[in-house]
């Protein structure tokens, strides 16, 4: 079952980047034409949760399994393609987070 959370925490993106979604803690950047200071997503395969924040909103969403998080990594990606925004998902060259990803078939995302 996936769970959404949302909220409103403010500030800019970067608190994600280099402190609450790290590379080094197996968080991914999903990558688009609009990422800036005042928004940014990220996903974590592990976790099995996706985080997107946009001008101080938070959302969090949540799987129960690996096929949860498959399900919400495709929406992502097909809703940014629709918007002709996507990019790709980028590992920042974490070995473990790239193995993750590829053994989940979303290797195909990845830059």
């Amino acid at each position: 079952m996936i769970k959404t959370e949302t909220g409103y925490v403010g500030g800019d993106r970067y608190s994600f980047d280099f402190n609450l979604c790290r590379f080094s803690d197996g968080w991914a950047q999903l990558d688009t034409r609009q990422d800036a200071s005042y928004y940014g997503a990220w996903a974590n395969p592990e976790k099995r949760q996706i985080v997107s924040f946009c001008e101080g909103d938070l959302c969090t969403r949540s799987g129960d399994c690996d096929n949860d998080f498959i399900e919400m990594v495709n929406e992502w990606v097909a809703w940014a393609k629709s918007n002709d925004t996507f990019l790709g998902i980028d590992t920042g060259c974490n070995q473990a987070t790239d193995e993750f990803f590829d053994k989940l078939g979303l290797k195909e995302y990845q830059y």
